[in-house]
């Protein structure tokens, strides 16, 4: 549910107090310039400054401690870490802040999303119940925004800003979908949300993929903000801050020992407690016990009446204000008359109208002081009873600021959203908000003191640590700066700890030293694909697979016994083809694993490879992310999309006059793969798609692509997409009149591509992976008078699959760890489809060349020559 709340331009004559002197002398209708301050104004030069493909030095910032964390609670704080995290300002590198201003906008749209209807929450496990929290959020954004619009809107063009308000229903999906929409649909600028912390996870991940600013104002979660996203902001103390002031109460101040939890069985209460859990651990003061709630129960006595046989000095609670209430009346009930501590959604009238005379003398964190003297304060209070006839609370006044913080950044930035972000990110002094200065962490995290609100003579009073006679806490101790110093020295940060690609995987485990079976009358290998021969896609590698099989059979087998290919496949491979694979291997006993016939279904046996311990070799997967898991037993045949997008693209760059082109990709996961490693191939010869299309899989929008690629006047088309949708696309394609140069992926290599694209594949391009001439001319010819039919490359390297299994067993005996060593050893092998050599990942190195379709048969070509120097590729 979605609603547009477009708040009228009040007053378009009044100058905002932000324009210049010139401003102020010009007609109403003539745009208003900002003023900004002088580290400003030299931040907007760098930004500006830069191309799509520069990143402007900003400085980042860089913290010596994170959110202010005590020395004596800060995780493993005898040893020294390699890196700390979340001490670096995270960095945006992409090209948006090179996107133009749009010309013709009527309204500046920012996002509001919150839970501002009853729905059933999943986070929950029943109704939602922070509806009126979400309203509260909703009206001091509102506010925020109509004083904007009453100072003149966006001063630049002087047009409104409009607020598109979205309901946060408790369904992760929906909440992401509804991050899409205000993001793609609704062009909106920046967002603002939400409360819950599941949903505001999933929300700042789509938000990272649409690259759109998401300022929090009502999530205390503190893993919200540690996510390494550079779109996240947050003007609200978290959960971690206050709850290490509570710590420091609990522990230093009242010199308690034994604490028990009752708390919210959510993610609220869960996340809440757990920094209050672990600084009483490492302050040497565990939890005595924690119990967790339904929640909006009412009978509570079960969790009680174990905090009290726990004989706890105090009890604090960690969730909505209407359960703390009934647990604070039923703990008094029976008789337990400890001190009682909540979090800070109890610091509201509803929990004083349920607990009553029990409320006096409770404790709770709280992240702002509302009692300060603030004419900034008195205004806000001022402005919502007049608009709302009720008083704010601290929902509505950190969505007020952090409202007043986007549109502060969007007048001084313009439209766009990189630069609304950069703005904010590298502002280096506090925000002068209602709810008190807010300064940002490295990550843009509100690190702004937080406070204890004590129930006292029937009102809330709010104490800081100086006024407890706690240590402030706000620098790192001398043993933190100088572990700091140490580690900012070694290594390089530049480098990665760990790099994937170069690591050379191993097994070191136990099993090489088993014992051969005695009663084994057949030596079983496993097969994870189709084993249908008609099957279009998989049918070819099952004929060549089994075949294999039967030339190894037909040369005595293993010591007279018999090999057999034992298939499993499933048309949904991640439901029930992962409990086949299974049954393969521990039930069926295989001794080696052949498969899957593409990436997913590859990643799919890999799991269960790596966890039973069995080698694992790919015949037709081009993913080179299945062989940076750092698993041992994972072997790839075929090159991998990154030596073939880097041959695809030196020739795409080589061929004159084919400029500008058009990338097609389908929406699969092999598909995509590819295209990103195509991309990034390209991007090192400077070059880029004018458009990049997607098409759903299955080809479902065919004939609405081929008009998009007519239109698009290109000089050459890329088209990535399987050896199905690749036919289907490359025909519609043709019909419409499209006779430029066509490159594609390594399906347009099967002869499911060539028999269905028939003549529309004559002279596409792309990379060969199986040449007869290199490899065995004998194999090719056997094959096709067998079963009537040329072998595609995925044929050829089924083959050669199962001869180097076949090879390994031979060499290393009924041994699964011994076999796994001899494929690693065999290497390079001599096979059908030429030489597989395994670098130290188990990837295939061959070179990969150009090939493309002449008469219905794939040929090779030969490399254009560059007309200039080009970047060399690589990962």
């Amino acid at each position: 549910m979605k609603w547009y709340a477009t708040v009228p331009l009040i007053v378009l004559c009044v100058v905002p107090p932000g324009c210049t002197k010139a401003d102020r002398d010009a007609p109403p209708g003539r745009p208003c310039s900002v003023e900004v301050d002088d580290g400003t104004r030299k931040l907007l030069e760098k930004i500006n400054s830069v191309s799509a493909y520069e990143v402007p030095d900003l400085g980042l910032r860089k913290d010596t401690n994170y959110a202010y964390t005590p020395p004596d609670v800060e995780p493993f704080r005898h040893v020294r870490p390699f890196k700390e995290h979340f001490l670096t300002q995270l960095e945006y590198t992409g090209p948006g802040r090179a996107r133009p201003e749009p010309e013709h906008v009527d309204s500046v749209k920012i996002g509001f999303i919150g839970p501002i209807m009853a729905t059933v929450s999943v986070a929950t496990g029943g109704k939602s119940h922070e509806e009126a929290l979400g309203i509260k959020m909703l009206q001091g954004s509102r506010l925020a925004i109509e004083e904007a619009n009453a100072q003149g809107g966006y001063l630049k063009r002087r047009i409104p800003f409009e607020l598109v308000v979205s309901n946060d229903n408790g369904l992760w999906g929906a909440s992401g979908n509804e991050i899409v929409r205000m993001a793609y649909k609704d062009r909106v600028w920046a967002i603002l949300g939400t409360i819950d912390g599941a949903n505001s996870h999933i929300a700042i991940r789509v938000a990272l993929k649409a690259e759109i600013l998401m300022m929090n104002s009502g999530d205390t979660d503190p893993t919200f903000i540690e996510t390494n996203i550079p779109w996240v902001v947050r003007c609200i103390g978290d959960d971690r801050q206050q709850g290490y002031l509570l710590v420091d109460y609990l522990y230093r101040k009242l010199g308690l020992k034994r604490v028990g939890v009752i708390r919210a069985s959510n993610r609220y209460g869960r996340f809440g407690v757990r920094e209050i859990r672990d600084a009483s651990r490492r302050l040497g003061r565990p939890i005595v016990l924690e119990m967790a709630y339904e929640v909006g129960g009412r009978d509570f006595s079960l969790q009680l009446d174990r905090l009290k046989q726990a004989d706890v000095q105090a009890v604090v609670h960690w969730g909505d204000a209407e359960d703390g209430a009934r647990i604070l009346n039923q703990a008094r009930a029976m008789g337990m008359d400890q001190p009682y501590f909540g979090c800070d959604r109890c610091v509201c009238d509803r929990f004083v109208e349920i607990a009553g005379a029990h409320a006096e003398g409770v404790v709770c964190t709280y992240p702002w002081n509302p009692d300060r003297k603030d004419p900034r304060l008195d205004a806000f209070r001022t402005a919502f009873r007049k608009r709302f006839g009720e008083e704010p609370e601290t929902y509505a006044a950190h969505a007020y600021d952090g409202m007043n913080m986007i549109l502060r950044a969007i007048q001084v930035a313009g439209l766009n959203r990189a630069k609304i972000r950069d703005v904010l990110a590298c502002r280096t002094k506090p925000w002068p908000g209602v709810t008190g200065d807010i300064p940002l962490s490295a990550v843009l995290d509100d690190v702004g003191e937080v406070f204890l609100a004590k129930r006292t003579n029937g009102s809330w009073k709010y104490h800081a640590r100086r006024d407890l006679g706690l240590a402030t806490s706000r620098a790192p101790s001398r043993e933190q700066a100088d572990r700091t110093r140490v580690v900012d020295a070694e290594p390089d940060p530049r480098k990665p700890f760990f790099d994937a690609r170069t690591h050379v995987t191993g097994y070191a485990g136990p099993g090489r030293d088993d014992p051969e079976p005695a009663d084994i009358d057949e030596i079983r290998i496993g097969y994870f694909g189709p084993s249908d021969a008609g099957d279009p896609c998989g049918g070819d590698l099952w004929r060549a697979a089994q075949w294999a099989v039967d030339q190894a059979n037909a040369r005595g087998g293993y010591r007279g016994k018999p090999f057999r290919l034992v298939p499993a496949w499933s048309q949904n491979p991640w439901g029930t083809g992962v409990a086949q694979v299974a049954r393969m291997v521990y039930q069926d006993r295989v001794w080696a694993l052949i498969g899957g016939i593409d990436g997913p279904s590859t990643h799919l046996a890999e799991q269960v490879a790596v966890k039973a311990r069995v080698a694992l070799i790919s015949p037709a997967s081009t993913d080179k992310t299945v062989n940076l898991a750092n698993v041992p037993w994972m072997f790839s045949c075929l090159p991998g999309d990154h030596l073939q997008a880097a041959a695809l693209a030196a020739e795409i760059r080589a061929r004159p006059g084919e400029e500008p082109f058009v990338l097609v990709s389908a929406d699969d996961h092999d598909s995509h793969l590819f295209a990103v490693e195509l991309k990034k191939c390209l991007a090192r010869h400077r070059m880029a798609p004018r458009y990049h299309f997607q098409c759903r899989r299955g080809a479902q929008d065919a004939a609405e692509t081929a008009g998009r690629i007519a239109d698009a006047g290109a000089g050459a088309l890329v088209l990535i997409a399987d050896a199905r949708d690749s036919a289907c696309l490359l025909r519609a394609v043709r019909d419409r009149g499209y006779q430029g140069a066509v490159f594609g992926g390594p399906a347009m290599g099967r002869r499911q591509f060539i028999e269905a694209a028939g003549p529309a594949a004559t002279g596409a391009v792309f990379p060969l992976l199986y040449d007869p001439a290199e490899g065995s001319a004998q194999f090719a010819r056997q094959f096709a008078g067998r079963f009537g039919v040329s072998p595609d490359y995925a044929a050829a390297h089924a083959y050669d699959a199962v001869q180097l299994l076949v090879a390994a067993i031979e060499k290393a005996g009924l041994n699964r760890a011994r076999i796994r060593d001899a494929v690693k050893e065999l290497s390079p092998y001599s096979g059908a489809a030429g030489t597989v050599t395994w670098d130290g990942l188990g990837r295939s190195t061959r070179p990969v060349r150009l090939a493309t379709v002449r008469d219905g048969r794939v040929v090779p070509v030969a490399a254009t020559k560059p007309a200039a120097a080009t970047v060399a590729a690589g990962e």
